[in-house]
């Protein structure tokens, strides 16, 4: 290191770089004459090899020159370096020019220690890049290398990417497209269609109602206890036996919840091939005189003081009484979900009609139709019951808002079935539900919707939830940052439905899915449904053969879609494309557009016209 103190404040040293490639990074080396030690410039360490570069020449005729460069091949070093590398052909080679009193401090003991001068290193004297040609030789002491210019490389054009009118030059998610490399962007606002919610829990998250919900009776809670035999009312002699409901718990998630009283006999109504085969709690007589003995159940929670939404799925049936000329006539008395004094409340049925609401002094029903003539017709009935008299009181069937009115604050003191003496009903009752709160429009449907889902019931309208993703959050926490999102097959038939939330896409073909799920890398032993997606990482070549070496760091990852209605297992993304779509672009401008118009980024279109310099945008359609 001494020596190093002898060199002047102009003198030049060479330093030289080789790239290997972006695993290894590179061999930095220096061969200077004045010292025998690594130098560190600019915190990278730079190896002592004695070493000599020749033939270089600067000329105006045109002609270019070949260098050469000679390094010492101390205990074989170079020959171990080079011989899985391919003698270092096609490499990258740098050599640098900086002046020695622009070294860093270490090199001379520490900071203010440097003797040359003041560092004030700004940039290099020169700096040449060449490519290495071939091996001249190789001996003990020595090996020799041809080095060229990077345009004198043999079977080279100029200019190496042709340009083509509409069809794009760049690799898909490469080096010029960089889909999914972008910092800040991660693909095309799209709305996809999620999935209805599997479980009640999930909706009442989703709509932010956990905490309000008050009363939840479902077939899920019924506990039975032995059986009820009782007799029809045709033929005495003939009963019918059903399980015994001895309770049915209340599920509801608010702070404090009660429980229903049930008197009498309630009975578990079973389905096979209807109401998705749930079974329901059938309300009826016990004995063949039917006033005052019927089932019933009291839920009392001081409804007048709360704000409620309430929603029940229920049906009149006829199982042990034959009353229809009686019904008919208006003769019994067919009441559903009611208060103990029904003028405050009732939903549902009433005097052989139904569709009927009474509330407050209001009533609302179809005198059109009688429930004599619509038995085992399941129906979603709901009621919005406000404590302010400027709110809306509404009547709901099937989710939709049949009526509506202000000027109504009288609110049902309990809820019950039958609980009316004298007013009773045969009827099946599967779900009850009430909110201590006023439940939106949107919110009204998302309940009902849910009911007529589980229970395989029609209402007037389609119901899907939709999520906007953007970016990595689309992938549902894959915590792999931007990946992209898979748009398309080569063919530009785009993979998320064209809805009309999603109406820049219309013009496109699709493969109609709702939602896409991101699964992380491909596995032969997972279940993968519809909409399910996959990341192939490229084939790594760990010999490092020349042709990786050349593409190693131009391979993106590679994405597919099931498109099987009832997904794969087994099926390898490559060899089965009628399962499997790849996201791959058509290297159209409609490819492009696909994935970047619209958005704050410009198109990076490799073809004519070159759209990321002038900020080319599509004619508005």
């Amino acid at each position: 290191m001494a020596n190093l103190f002898l060199l002047n404040n102009n003198e030049v040293l060479d330093l030289f770089e080789i790239k290997i490639n972006d695993y290894e990074g590179y061999l930095r080396f220096h061969g200077s004459k004045n010292f025998n030690s690594n130098i560190i410039f600019q915190n990278v360490e730079y190896l002592y090899i004695p070493c000599e570069l020749s033939n270089l020449e600067y000329s105006t005729d045109g002609k270019a020159n070949r260098p050469t460069i000679t390094i010492s091949n101390i205990n074989n070093f170079i020959t171990n370096f080079i011989k899985d590398r391919n003698d270092l052909i096609g490499k990258r080679f740098y050599r640098k020019k900086i002046l020695a009193k622009d070294l860093d401090s270490v090199n001379f003991g520490g900071e203010n220690k440097n003797l040359l001068g003041t560092a004030s290193f700004s940039s290099f004297i020169s700096n040449d890049s060449y490519v290495v040609q071939k091996k001249n030789f190789e001996t003990k002491e020595k090996v020799e290398f041809v080095l060229s210019n990077i345009l004198d490389i043999e079977n080279l054009t100029v200019p190496n990417r042709k340009v083509y009118n509409n069809a794009c030059g760049w690799t898909y998610r490469g080096c010029g497209c960089n889909y999914g490399k972008i910092n800040g962007y991660q693909g095309p606002t799209i709305v996809q269609m999620a999935p209805f919610p599997k479980t009640f829990a999930q909706v009442n998250s989703d709509l932010g109602l956990t905490s309000n919900l008050r009363i939840l009776l479902r077939p899920e809670g019924i506990t039975t206890s032995g059986t009820v035999s009782v007799p029809t009312e045709a033929r005495q002699d003939i009963t019918l036996i059903f399980e015994k409901v001895t309770n049915w718990s209340n599920e509801g998630t608010a702070s404090s919840t009660v429980s229903p009283a049930i008197t009498n006999s309630p009975k578990v109504y079973k389905n096979s091939g209807r109401m998705n085969d749930k079974n329901g709690v059938l309300f009826s007589a016990n004995k063949t005189n039917p006033i005052g003995d019927f089932d019933r159940i009291s839920i009392s929670d001081s409804f007048e003081t709360k704000d409620c939404t309430i929603f029940y799925v229920s049906e009149m049936v006829s199982k042990l009484l034959n009353k229809t000329d009686r019904c008919q006539n208006g003769g019994l008395q067919r009441r559903g979900l009611t208060d103990n004094n029904y003028i405050n409340f009732l939903l549902g049925y009433h005097g052989g009609l139904f569709d009927v609401m009474h509330s407050s002094q209001w009533l609302i029903r179809n005198a059109n139709l009688k429930t004599c003539n619509n038995l085992n017709k399941s129906i979603i009935y709901g009621a919005v019951l406000p404590q302010t008299s400027t709110v809306l009181t509404k009547f709901i069937k099937n989710g939709v808002v049949v009526t509506e009115k202000t000027g109504f604050i009288n609110q049902p003191t309990n809820l019950g079935i039958n609980t009316y003496v004298g007013e009773e009903s045969e009827m099946v009752v599967y779900e009850l539900i009430v909110y201590d709160k006023i439940l939106d429009d949107n919110q009204i449907k998302v309940i009902s919707a849910f009911l007529a889902d589980k229970y395989n019931l029609s209402i007037p309208y389609d119901i899907q939830f939709t999520d906007t993703f953007l970016g990595s959050s689309f992938f549902e926490g894959s915590n792999e940052g931007n990946l992209g999102v898979p748009m398309a097959d080569e063919n530009d038939k785009i993979f998320i439905g064209s809805t009309a939330a999603n109406s820049a896409y219309s013009n496109f073909q699709s493969y109609e899915i709702n939602k896409l799920v991101y699964r992380g890398d491909y596995s032969r032993k997972n279940n993968y449904a519809f909409g399910d997606f996959v990341k192939i990482e490229p084939s790594i070549d760990y010999d490092f053969n020349e042709k990786f070496l050349i593409k190693n760091n131009e391979i993106p990852a590679r994405f597919f879609v099931c498109v099987a209605a009832n997904g794969t297992t087994d099926q390898h993304p490559f060899y089965n494309t009628t399962v499997w779509k790849e996201d791959k672009c058509s290297k159209t401008l409609n490819g492009c557009s696909l994935r970047f118009n619209g958005e704050n980024v410009g198109l990076p279109f490799g073809s004519f016209p070159g759209t990321l310099p002038y900020e080319y945008k599509l004619p508005s359609t």
